[in-house]
């Protein structure tokens, strides 16, 4: 938002620091008109100009927000993983414990048993 704000500002400033026409006069030499249309190209090349900053810029915030988007998905992904790793260390060690307190239930049914 801020680019498209400084674009029209810019674009503004342009137009209102060169004449879109000549300043009227009974008697104009030729020089005098080239001079008018030598403002005239360079208002159009300063309108461009600010134009092509423009596309640079939204082109470069484009890249860096895929390069921010690709960092995120990365750590994302990382501590997912970990996670991940974590919970299912957790649930096998819980499982090993339930698997020794059978056997333990076990030994203990077949001492009563004899």
């Amino acid at each position: 938002m801020r680019n498209r704000e400084a674009f029209t500002r810019t674009r503004a400033a342009v137009a209102r620091s060169s004449p879109r026409r000549c300043a009227p006069s009974a008697r104009r030499s030729r020089s005098a008109w080239a001079r008018c249309r030598e403002q005239r190209r360079q208002a159009r090349r300063g309108a461009s100009h600010a134009e092509n900053k423009l596309r640079e810029l939204q082109a470069d915030n484009a890249g860096k927000l895929e390069e921010m988007r690709r960092t995120v998905d990365e750590k994302l992904h990382a501590t997912l993983e970990q996670r991940l790793g974590e919970s299912f260390k957790l649930v096998s060690d819980r499982l090993e414990q339930v698997h020794r307190g059978l056997g333990e239930m076990q030994a203990l049914a077949s001492d009563v048993a004899t």
